[in-house]
């Protein structure tokens, strides 16, 4: 028996004694009707929340690409629908493509409007529709669904507008934020437009050489900064365009992988940032170079992401499989493939 399945069978050993005890008396049966309440309500609390985000975008006129409630995702891509059980998250989210609607500053602006609209709606949905369940709930004898949903979704409502969406809906006014926003949704759906790819890239480079320029704080601390690096390398190295950044940033890079005074999070990134330079690097023939940063990844006390790992030794001749499973991979995600297939291609990587 693997001893991860003990906790598991002691804890419903113990919950079936526990409902046996409750089956004998008045009150177990109440408790057992409550619990059941309880476990319908909340997850139709979440869906309302997620439905009011999904009528912030029909408001918008915003597309609607993926929709997650519990374990099934609902895509909608190219006029297709397809369903998932696989939400690992086994929460819930609304995902929008705003992709068609920027192309320059202003259609920028707007968008960044829309999807504060989008984030905004959800916690207001649950708040309203949580405060007339709890009015028409009270009217009711003892605890009844109404009285469990509005607890809910005034509690996801409240929460979600201060912690979460609320939160997120106002930095769509902040450019760092808005601008990783932006890079991380062109590569979470295909075909995106050069225009759109264009626009953000020349801002990214803007933004980011005014940081450097004015050195008013370590770009490294902030994540979303960061992010927007990552990016548009990544970018720039797989359509073989020049970044167009004045500033020397690997080195400052190569000293933040090690500062132990930032956050886990800022230096994993810093760390992809660095595996997209090892390639770089190889691209220019600069072998030893590439082969020297490679080895302060790995002695660097911070985790590379297992794919991108297996990029850099594909670029370096060191997979131990010739780049078979790092190409299985590429191959089972549809918008990076996109990217990656062309780019090995040209480089005689890739294999079928």
């Amino acid at each position: 028996m693997k001893q991860s399945i003990v906790p598991f069978l002691l804890g419903l050993i113990v919950s079936v004694a526990a409902l046996l005890w409750m089956l004998e008396s008045d009150n177990g049966i109440y408790i057992i009707e409550v619990l059941v309440l309880l476990f319908i309500a909340f997850p139709i609390a979440v869906l309302i929340h997620e439905l009011g985000h999904a009528i912030g975008a029909l408001l918008t006129r915003t597309k609607i690409i993926q929709f997650l409630w519990g374990p099934f995702i609902l895509f909608v891509q190219r006029k297709n629908l397809k369903i998932s059980w696989k939400n690992k998250y086994f929460f819930g989210a609304v995902i929008v493509d705003s992709s068609d609607y920027v192309q320059d500053a202003d259609s920028f602006k707007m968008d960044c409007k829309r999807n504060f609209v989008i984030y905004i709606m959800g916690p207001i949905i649950s708040i309203i529709t949580g405060v007339i369940a709890l009015e028409v709930g009270q009217s009711a004898e003892g605890i009844s669904f109404m009285l469990l949903y509005g607890t809910f979704s005034l509690g996801i409502g409240i929460v979600t507008l201060l912690m979460s969406d609320g939160r997120k809906g106002i930095m769509m006014f902040q450019k760092n934020y808005a601008l990783a926003y932006y890079w991380t949704l062109y590569f979470t759906v295909p075909d995106v437009k050069e225009d759109s790819f264009r626009f953000v890239l020349n801002e990214s480079e803007d933004y980011l050489n005014y940081t450097f320029e004015n050195n008013n704080r370590n770009i490294a601390e902030d994540v979303y900064d960061l992010h927007i690096l990552y990016f548009a390398m990544y970018y720039c190295q797989v359509t073989r365009k020049k970044l167009g950044i004045q500033h020397e940033f690997v080195e400052l890079m190569e000293k933040s992988l090690s500062d132990q005074t930032l956050p886990k999070q800022n230096r994993e990134q810093v760390a992809l940032i660095l595996c997209y330079e090892v390639v770089n690097l190889r691209l220019q023939d600069k072998w030893e170079d590439a082969v020297s940063l490679l080895l302060l990844l790995e002695a660097a006390d911070v985790d590379i992401n297992p794919m991108m790992k297996q990029r850099m030794e594909l670029f370096l001749g060191r997979s131990s499989d010739g780049g078979n499973s790092y190409i299985a991979q590429v191959q089972n995600e549809e918008v990076l493939r996109c990217y990656e297939e062309p780019f090995l291609k040209e480089w005689g990587l890739w294999k079928t």
